[in-house]
C-alpha cells in the first residue's frame, strides 16, 4: 500500500477537470495542527460541484461494474495473452499482469537485455507506428510498447489485439533480422 497516491482523469471519467491526492494516516498528521503545519493548495476549479458530482457518478460506476476486479482479471488475461510474443528474438520482455497496463519490450539481445542503439530504436518506433497503423491498432507508439486497453474490454477485443500486435511484431522482426 502506498503512502501517498494520485488520482486525475479516471476519477473525472476523462471528462471532467478533477484530481485527488489520498495519504495514509501517518502522512496526514504531518499536516495536523495550525497554519504552519496546513499543507497549502488550491486550483482555480478546486472543489467545483459539478466535477465533485461527476467524479462521485463515475466511482459508482467503477463499484457497481466491478472495474478494479475486471482489470484485475483482464489485466491477467492480457498478460498470459502477450506471452505468446517471446516467440519472437526481438521482444525482450513483457511486463504487466497486476491490471490493464502491460507493456512489450523488444530488444537486441533478450538472453543479455541489450537494447538497441539509439538508432535503431528510433527506425524501431518508426516501424512499431507504421505497421500497429496498418493493422488497425492505435496509441502512443514507442518501444517499449506501452498497453493501457479500456478497463471495458472483452477477451474477444484482447485476442484481436494480440493477434494484430503479433503480426506487426513478427514483420518487424523479420525485418530488422535480429535473432
Amino acid at each position: 500500500m502506498p503512502d501517498i497516491m494520485t488520482m486525475a482523469k479516471a476519477l473525472g471519467g476523462g471528462q471532467v477537470p478533477i484530481a485527488a491526492t489520498i495519504v495514509t494516516r501517518e502522512v496526514a498528521k504531518k499536516f495536523e495542527g495550525g497554519f504552519d503545519e496546513a499543507l497549502s493548495h488550491s486550483y482555480t476549479f478546486e472543489g467545483h460541484p459539478i466535477c465533485c458530482a461527476a467524479a462521485l457518478a463515475n466511482l459508482e460506476i467503477f463499484e457497481r461494474e466491478r472495474l478494479v476486479e475486471r482489470s484485475a482479471t483482464m489485466g491477467k488475461y492480457l498478460f498470459d495473452q502477450l506471452q505468446s510474443l517471446y516467440k519472437y528474438p526481438i521482444v525482450g520482455d513483457v511486463r504487466g499482469g497486476y491490471g490493464l497496463y502491460c507493456a512489450v519490450e523488444l530488444m537486441r539481445d533478450r538472453k543479455t537485455k541489450e537494447p538497441f542503439s539509439p538508432t535503431e530504436n528510433s527506425r524501431i518506433r518508426n516501424m512499431i507506428r507504421t505497421k500497429f497503423i496498418e493493422a488497425g491498432l492505435w496509441g502512443l507508439f514507442g518501444n517499449p510498447i506501452m498497453i493501457a486497453p479500456p478497463l471495458i474490454i472483452t477477451k474477444d477485443e484482447i485476442d484481436e489485439f494480440v493477434t494484430k500486435a503479433d503480426k506487426a511484431i513478427g514483420e518487424i522482426g523479420t525485418e530488422i533480422s535480429i535473432g
